[in-house]
């Protein structure tokens, strides 16, 4: 795409911005029942846990999962709005953390996925479609609370997210961003089973 250094610059720093709020998502609140993660949570209930994610799909498989709903996103979203053209963020890869809220003491893992950017924002006049199309597929996973960071022209930031942890990000502003994090799920060497569940 050519882009000048200046525009680059601008399209950069609205990636960062969005970073932030895709990455900041992370924390030690649980987004979809606020609950904190500061309580102590009883092992009776952590060996619960565990047991409920073993029962679950593998963290890999997982990983695998969410990134086809991604791209299936992405290609989608193009459709609509054929200037976004979407790349994978070139040094932001997939980063593992703990789980979150009564999750965190378990065994589980997620991964924020490698962030889909594109040079050009989501046009105001397709923006509502664009996000319709996050929120449906995200809706297949369960991932149903929605979150408004900002929604105003040329600048919106609108997030899904489960008690499981998973989260689906749409962003635009100077550039838009595609972020996902998977739910809390076991590694493949903790047990778990490999068939992908949504």
């Amino acid at each position: 795409m050519g882009v000048d250094m200046r525009s680059r610059g601008a399209v950069m720093a609205g990636v960062m911005v969005a970073l932030g709020v895709a990455v900041g998502g992370c924390g030690p609140v649980n987004e979809a029942t606020f609950s904190g993660e500061d309580s102590a949570v009883p092992q009776e209930r952590v060996d619960e846990l565990n047991a409920q994610l073993r029962l679950l799909p593998s963290l890999e498989a997982t990983v695998d999962d969410y990134r086809r709903m991604g791209d299936a996103i992405a290609r989608e979203i193009s459709g609509i709005t054929p200037t976004v053209v979407w790349r994978p963020h070139p040094t932001a890869g997939d980063d593992e953390t703990s789980c979150g809220g009564e999750w965190l003491a378990t065994d589980g893992r997620r991964v924020m996925l490698q962030l889909w950017i594109s040079d050009s924002p989501i046009p105001d006049s397709d923006w509502p479609q664009a996000l319709e199309v996050a929120r449906t597929a995200a809706a297949a996973k369960d991932i149903t609370f929605q979150s408004t960071n900002r929604d105003r022209p040329a600048d919106h930031d609108v997030a899904f997210t489960n008690s499981a942890g998973a989260k689906v990000s749409l962003g635009s502003e100077t550039a838009a961003v595609l972020s996902i994090r998977t739910p809390c799920r076991l590694p493949a060497d903790a047990g778990s089973p490999s068939a992908v569940n949504p």
